[in-house]
């Protein structure tokens, strides 16, 4: 069967993906800080990672595919955010992601890019890579800017 590791920092959501994976996938675990990424997938070695941008701690889901990638070249990751800016996605995209979707996505849309990134396509919105930002910040000022939003929020 083939195994996921959810990296979630919402329980509700982390749970959710867990029951719609259930009949289909193996769950190896929930991971909630993306720094401890690397350390399940060493003990789980999983086909799969859905991986938040931002988890527990303002631990960055790019930072850690980053991490994966360049140990475990075999294991998918689709990110699963709530965030849809070009920046994100062409992050995740430079991080060597697999694949990129929000959790606005129905059940459904979501199992078919699990699916598709499975089979080895790369599963992307469309964006101009050329575009650093919606708003014209750079990556590292979107972060600053979004770690400022969430530490007051």
């Amino acid at each position: 069967m083939i195994k996921v590791l959810i990296v979630e920092d919402h329980d509700i959501l982390a749970e959710s993906l867990k029951s719609i994976l259930k009949d289909e996938y193996e769950v190896v675990g929930v991971v909630k800080d993306a720094k401890l990424t690397f350390l399940y997938c060493q003990k789980f070695n999983p086909d799969l990672v859905l991986m938040d941008i931002l988890t527990a701690n303002n631990s960055s889901g790019i930072d850690a595919c980053y991490d994966i990638k360049e140990k475990f070249e075999s294991i998918k990751v689709l990110f699963i955010t709530g965030f849809d800016g070009v920046g994100y996605i062409k992050r995740g995209m430079d991080a060597k992601g697999d694949g990129y979707i929000t959790k606005d996505k129905s059940k459904e849309e979501i199992l078919d890019a699990i699916s598709r990134v499975l089979k080895g396509e790369k599963v992307f919105p469309f964006v101009n890579t050329d575009d650093v930002s919606e708003v014209g910040l750079t990556s590292k000022e979107q972060e600053v800017l979004f770690s400022t939003y969430v530490s007051s929020g």
